[in-house]
């Protein structure tokens, strides 16, 4: 008779375990961590994890989540450093001046550190290759003649050939090759296609764009 209560007991005690192993965890129990992010502007920023980057003057709206429910409206915020940043009750960040500044992000007695920098855009220019028509000389010898660069020379100026932003001395170079070697030689002006490079726009790793130079045209 004890053998068979004992072997009870035991096997009432290995259900209980089993049962209390297997039930589930609480609502209260469930984690409650706070999810920031950014409603707006739509451009301006970057956000990884804890830190945001900022890269506008225009107010930031951060929202909270906790547990996949909204609770922006019932959180508290704080700037840690009101010259860089403020923001107020409804999670409005206003942007002061550049720098870094921490948010403290509470709810009930759940918080975050939101680490967020204020710097100038980064811009990087993105080039485009288009083909265009452009004049060239052309020499009887066959060679397309150097075109004039964009740069001050003195020798131009002083011989009055061009001067003044642009210099000639290669194309001049080429004509008194054939000179020096007793060649006749003859020019004429033309065109041809060219593969030009140019800046189409500037990119900001936050995704804002700003225009680049106008696009090459026919001569």
């Amino acid at each position: 008779m004890k053998r068979i209560c004992t072997k009870s007991l035991a096997f009432a005690l290995a259900l209980l375990m089993a049962v209390s192993i297997t039930a589930p965890v609480p609502a209260q129990a469930a984690s409650k961590k706070l999810e920031v992010k950014v409603k707006s502007p739509k451009k301006g920023y970057t956000l990884r994890k804890a830190t945001l980057r900022l890269h506008t003057k225009k107010p930031v709206q951060l929202t909270v989540r906790q547990n996949g429910k909204n609770v922006t409206a019932k959180a508290s915020y704080k700037s840690m450093d009101n010259r860089v940043l403020q923001v107020n009750r409804k999670g409005k960040v206003t942007v002061k001046a550049q720098g870094t500044a921490t948010v403290i992000v509470k709810y009930g007695k759940t918080k975050k550190a939101l680490n967020v920098r204020v710097a100038k855009h980064n811009w990087k220019p993105r080039k485009k290759t288009v083909k265009v028509r452009k004049g060239v000389i052309y020499c009887s010898c066959g060679a397309t003649l150097p075109e004039n660069e964009k740069k001050d020379c003195d020798i131009c100026k002083k011989n009055e050939h061009v001067g003044y932003g642009y210099c000639c001395c290669k194309l001049l170079a080429h004509i008194n090759q054939h000179i020096t070697n007793n060649e006749k030689t003859e020019r004429w002006y033309g065109y041809k296609y060219q593969k030009v490079k140019y800046i189409d726009h500037y990119t900001c790793e936050c995704g804002m764009t700003k225009a680049g130079e106008p696009k090459p045209k026919d001569e």
